[in-house]
């Protein structure tokens, strides 16, 4: 469920922002700053933001809620039995679902440089067979819940994408601590992403066009990326039951 570091580089790739990326998720000061971060922005570092790549402000600045995230899903408890992995699917399907539907219905995303497959990247079909060969197992699942984000523009769907993303090269992990603890023959297709190849080159590409983005976007509309972000690790974090809660 992470978004992995990465080496920040020297120079900002050139790229152009999209009309429609200038909507917010959340809202602004009627005059932002220029050169730092907004009024409503928590207080992190001292780094000068205007300056880093958008990917890099991204990882400093969601890094409490990723952190949250982490915290909540709570992989270990999560593996107790065949019951409560099939609950964490249920559970991450709510998200990723309506999450994945609402930025196909996005546009611009072949504007981006590089241009970002939206529809390749889609797991949640991935989730539906893992739940699906689970059920053949009898694990009592939970009644789905989905959690529809609200995403009105570009921009925050670059920041949900990171999210969703960055949990792809997690789950790797995910799922060979998955088997070892239920068995050889878990379904963990979601988690290993052995249907898909390129994961790593899709993850640069993603952080490239995300840095292009920026580089050509206004101070509001990098900071409603990283709202966006934000939500998005809060969502994850917030539709996961406190372990040992019931379905």
């Amino acid at each position: 469920m992470s978004a992995p570091s990465r080496t920040r580089r020297s120079a900002r790739p050139a790229g152009s922002a999209p009309d429609e990326s200038t909507a917010r998720v959340v809202p602004a000061p009627a005059s932002p700053r220029s050169t730092d971060r907004p009024l409503w922005a928590p207080p992190l570092s001292d780094l000068p933001l205007s300056d880093l790549p958008l990917s890099d402000l991204l990882r400093t600045e969601t890094r409490p809620a990723h952190a949250a995230a982490e915290q909540a899903f709570a992989l270990e408890d999560r593996l107790r039995d065949v019951a409560a992995y099939g609950a964490l699917l249920a559970r991450l399907r709510d998200v990723y679902g309506p999450a994945e539907a609402a930025l196909l219905g996005l546009r611009g995303w072949d504007r981006l440089t590089p241009v970002v497959d939206v529809a390749a990247r889609q797991r949640a079909h991935l989730l539906d067979d893992d739940l699906a060969a689970l059920s053949a197992h009898d694990a009592a699942l939970p009644r789905p819940r989905p959690v529809p984000p609200v995403l009105d523009s570009l921009a925050a769907g670059l920041g949900w994408l990171y999210v969703l993303e960055g949990s792809a090269l997690g789950g790797r992990v995910v799922a060979g601590h998955a088997r070892r603890a239920l068995g050889a023959d878990l379904p963990v297709t979601f988690f290993s992403g052995e249907t898909r190849h390129g994961l790593r080159t899709d993850w640069r590409s993603l952080l490239a066009a995300l840095d292009a983005f920026g580089a050509a976007a206004p101070p509001e509309v990098r900071w409603t990326v990283v709202a966006a972000a934000t939500a998005a690790f809060s969502a994850v974090g917030g539709v996961l039951d406190p372990v040992g809660g019931g379905p």
